[in-house]
């Protein structure tokens, strides 16, 4: 043994030299490959296939095997090391070949029977993988790595209730079994068997208590489970052991945002912010809880200083508008849209976000020259015509609203807000019965749980005067939006029609009520409003 151990180091430092004096341009003799393949014992030609067992060099050192192996044909170890060289060749079929010579020469080699299986799992040869693994196992119950790739060999063939059970027995077999222990708590983190998969978890933690990825792993299902305590205390271990990253104060935060703590959420993050200042999802996530509690102004500042690459702009500018836009500051939401989005990202969402704000503004002439400016470069985008249709009704352009609307459904056929748009408003403006009904029905088809698409199915059986059946869809339409003055000014019609007029007035007085707690009446708002009023005095 010990001349073994001195000729390896000899012909390592050897190479190791060789190698040193290409690097330095040393010029020294090539060695006789076809020479050296020829001479020598077969214990030389194998030494010579290890020192050129690189990557690089998978092919020289299979020669260096081959010729080996015509010295000592018999040779099981030999036959093994040469199946490694075709596998690491892909080349599987010739590896298992000689793989299982090198076992029929050494029937119980342990080696030989695991790297048998491994090749005939490589051929999704499953079962017979398993057999020789269960082979091995019967004669080295503690090996760990059989009890592993059976495991997998079962996953494969979908059969997890086997490799679990194989994972289990690999537990009893070996305490320490820490790959088996992490794979067995993967599978049940797959199943979703979240409670043996802590159980899992847990015991690994016996034998690797500082584990960064268990620890993590076992966090996280804590709070799938909702056990926050349990989840808060592993982070705040993970954060003692590894105080350099801050994701795991990050989810201490999010854990506490989840439990509705949010005055502990936000000390956490403002204790974060001040090692991170300029981390943009500090910043935002502090924005959020800012606004979840009201501090407006505050939660703006947090959002404003996210960098315009960052992934959490997009988000943060919608919410900067949108805290504009409710302190009814609708200029400075427009000029802050322009501003603050790069031109790079002035999409089709662009358009359509800063037309929905002029068109908030009433600045209806505004908003249609940004739509034709978005519709010169997004040619045919269905959306951005569906708000030109909107935007000419507004206007009073129904021809036009009504070819736009067109368009859009030779575009998106399929479209139920154009379908039901273009319907219910030509039910309104008694045009073709017939095809607003289709339009409206096609329209219900497709989205039968919209409020306003089934309000309007209702409308057009009423319009029909079948008042039964305008009702059974109106209910179902308020039972939708609750809280819609026009469904339930529809209600209320119908119940007029059918001599309820208690249940008209109820629907009609919750409308008013509704409107009446509204800022600022829309121009159909009011409408409405004079219409149910009007309605009242024939009561």
């Amino acid at each position: 043994m010990k001349n073994h151990v001195t000729f390896t180091l000899v012909v390592l430092s050897l190479f190791g030299f060789m190698t040193s004096c290409a690097s330095t341009g040393t010029k020294v003799a090539k060695p006789n490959t076809s020479k050296n393949l020829i001479s020598g014992n077969s214990y030389f030609q194998y030494m010579m296939s290890e020192v050129l067992n690189q990557p690089q060099s998978v092919a020289s050192s299979q020669a260096y095997l081959e010729a080996a192996l015509k010295k000592a044909p018999s040779s099981p170890y030999l036959k093994s090391q040469l199946a490694i060289k075709e596998a690491q060749q892909n080349n599987f079929a010739k590896a298992l070949s000689t793989a299982q010579e090198a076992l029929e020469a050494d029937p119980n080699n342990t080696d030989n029977l695991l790297l048998v299986g491994k090749l005939l799992a490589a051929q999704n040869r499953y079962l017979e993988a398993i057999s020789h693994y269960k082979k091995l196992l019967r004669l080295d119950p503690k090996n760990e790595e059989a009890y592993n790739v059976m495991a997998r060999e079962y996953v494969a063939l979908k059969d997890e209730a086997n490799a679990v059970s194989s994972l289990k027995a690999c537990v009893r077999a070996l305490s320490e079994a820490s790959s088996c222990r992490f794979y067995l708590a993967t599978l049940y983190l797959q199943a979703q068997d979240y409670k043996n998969a802590i159980k899992a978890y847990e015991d690994l933690l016996v034998y690797n208590p500082d584990n960064q990825k268990i620890l993590a792993t076992l966090a996280e299902v804590y709070v799938q489970e909702r056990q926050f305590e349990k989840a808060l205390s592993v982070y705040e271990r993970l954060v003692s052991l590894f105080p350099g990253d801050a994701t795991y104060e990050i989810r201490m935060a999010l854990i506490y945002y989840q439990k509705e703590d949010f005055d502990k959420a936000i000390t956490t993050f403002e204790s974060i912010e001040k090692t991170y200042p300029r981390s943009d999802r500090i910043q935002y996530f502090l924005g959020l809880l800012k606004l979840q509690q009201g501090q407006t102004e505050e939660a703006y500042g947090h959002f404003d200083h996210i960098d315009p690459e960052s992934d959490f702009f997009k988000e943060s500018l919608n919410h900067m508008i949108n805290i504009l836009r409710d302190q009814g500051k609708l200029p400075a939401a427009i000029t802050l849209l322009d501003e603050k989005l790069p031109k790079s990202q002035k999409n089709e969402s662009y358009y359509a976000l800063k037309v929905s704000l002029l068109a908030l503004n009433e600045s209806y002439d505004e908003a249609l020259r940004v739509l034709d400016q978005g519709l010169r470069r997004f040619e045919n985008q269905a959306g951005l015509l569906f708000q030109k249709a909107l935007l000419q009704e507004k206007q009073e352009d129904w021809p036009g609203a009504k070819m736009t609307l067109e368009q859009v459904l030779a575009i998106a056929p399929q479209s139920v807000k154009a379908l039901n748009f273009l319907g219910y408003t030509m039910l309104e403006k008694g045009e073709d019965f017939e095809e607003a009904f289709h339009l409206i029905e096609k329209a219900y088809s497709l989205d039968p749980d919209d409020g306003h698409v089934t309000d309007s199915m209702g409308w057009a059986y009423f319009k029909q005067g079948d008042f039964k059946k305008a009702l059974e869809l109106l209910q179902k339409a308020n039972g939708q939006q609750p809280d819609e003055p026009a469904i339930l000014e529809h209600l209320g019609e119908v119940y007029f029609q059918l001599k309820n007029k208690k249940q008209a007035r109820q629907n009609f007085e919750k409308a008013l009520r509704i409107l009446s707690k509204k800022e600022k009446l829309t121009p159909e708002d009011e409408k409405i409003k004079e219409r149910i009023t009007k309605r009242l005095g024939d009561f």
